[in-house]
């Protein structure tokens, strides 16, 4: 997970579809704005043999969780949903995070890359996907 490691900032302008996405989820419009609006920021890190990764919005909570390949773990998200999260590694730079709440019908999958200083995460729930950048900084 290495390819990871350091600090990326959402490139808001690189974004694809992720209103539609997010309301085709059930989102509600005013949170689907927030997230639109929003700069972010994902920062990896080397932890006890693990990865701290630390996830910062503008007017969100950050969220914490360290994280190992093939190792599932908890989370929250900020709406209060308990999602269950298991990150594999796919090969140099690619990474698959699968997230689910069986009991709440929540599943979904993001595909981290990265190349060079660009890392590109593209999520997909239920027949659709979204497409975020973020840059290395």
């Amino acid at each position: 997970m290495e390819a990871l490691h350091g600090k990326w900032k959402l490139d808001k302008s690189s974004n694809i579809n992720v209103e539609e996405f997010m309301l085709a989820q059930g989102y509600p419009q005013d949170l689907v704005a927030q997230v639109s609006a929003a700069d972010g920021t994902f920062e990896a890190s080397p932890d006890s043999g693990k990865t701290r990764v630390v996830i910062t919005s503008t007017g969100r909570p950050s969220t914490s969780h360290l994280v190992a390949a093939d190792e599932a773990f908890q989370l929250s998200t900020p709406e209060g949903i308990v999602l269950t999260c298991k990150c594999t590694v796919e090969g140099e730079g690619r990474f698959r995070e699968h997230y689910s709440n069986a009991a709440q019908g929540v599943e979904f999958t993001t595909v981290r890359e990265v190349k060079g200083k660009t890392m590109t995460a593209k999520t997909s729930a239920k027949g659709g996907s979204m497409t975020q950048v973020y840059n290395k900084i």
